[in-house]
């Protein structure tokens, strides 16, 4: 990096000529120096406004992320099987109802068992006296004797 103004100095030269060069080529490095601080406090403010945006974009991300994750949730609770087949058995008990009527309804449920005397109708519940399914399996032969 030699100034085309000042030469460079060689043996024998005045000591003011090489003051001279050796001042040009000072003032050359400072204005390079001053350019690549400015470009540099330019870069940097461009790459912080960068990573700004991209912190907010990934908080909105996230945030978004979080959401879907409860619609999922709520999504998988809403369509569970548990509460689908409570629903079902719930509509079907009315429709019977409404189409059959609870005399038939309970003429059906005594073929496969018997109410208990003691119950009310009123307080029958088919689903508390079911018959233990075990000992009822074919091939199952009881120990008594």
């Amino acid at each position: 990096m030699t100034s085309a103004n000042a030469p460079s100095p060689s043996l024998g030269s005045s000591l003011e000529a090489d003051l001279a060069y050796y001042k040009a080529q000072y003032e050359q490095l400072e204005a390079e120096l001053q350019e690549f601080q400015a470009s540099s406090r330019e870069l940097e403010a461009e790459l912080e406004k960068d990573i700004e945006a991209s912190e907010k974009r990934e908080r909105q991300l996230q945030e978004k992320a979080e959401g879907l994750g409860f619609e999922v949730e709520e999504w998988k609770v809403r369509f569970s099987v548990a509460p689908i087949r409570s629903v079902t058995y719930n509509l079907l008990v009315v429709l019977l109802l409404t189409v059959l009527g609870s005399d038939e309804i309970q003429a059906i449920q005594g073929r496969g068992q018997q109410r208990p005397e003691h119950v009310t109708e009123r307080d029958y519940d088919p689903t508390r006296h079911k018959q233990d399914a075990t000992a009822k399996t074919p091939g199952h032969r009881s120990c008594q004797r």
